[in-house]
């Protein structure tokens, strides 16, 4: 049986968020498959943060705030790292010969930690500890 916890990536909120995005109407199938099959959904403090800054920057800080005010009510789970994840996160980065970020391995290495084994996201990453991207089934 697929694991019911979905990690969200950046990306996906952001389009999520952007009527104006090419990638919105992807993002509204994810969310509507997510809540019409009852998924678990994460994502991390430092994702706010970035999706924050990107619609602040990108639209208006209404919609940014907006964002934030529809994040307080929504299923969402917002992880906060701990000190072990980012060293980890880091110890990965620097080990890697990969272009991936910061934010990505730290994503990954929370998502390991918590039996998240699957990522939403648009981007390509590499993928770590046996975490897997997300697909809409057909």
């Amino acid at each position: 049986m697929q694991s019911r916890k979905v990690f969200l990536a950046e990306d996906v909120l952001v389009a999520f968020i952007d009527r104006a995005h090419p990638k919105h109407l992807h993002a509204t199938a994810f969310f509507r498959y997510f809540a019409q099959e009852h998924y678990f959904l994460y994502t991390n403090s430092e994702i706010v943060i970035e999706v924050h800054k990107k619609i602040s920057k990108d639209i208006s800080s209404a919609l940014a705030k907006e964002f934030l005010k529809a994040l307080t009510f929504s299923a969402i789970t917002i992880l906060s790292p701990e000190e072990n994840e980012l060293k980890s996160a880091i110890r990965v980065l620097l080990s890697s010969i990969s272009e991936t970020t910061l934010e990505e391995t730290l994503m990954l290495v929370m998502a390991d930690k918590r039996s998240i084994q699957i990522i939403c996201t648009f981007s390509y990453i590499r993928l770590l500890f046996g975490v897997e991207t997300f697909y809409l089934p057909v």
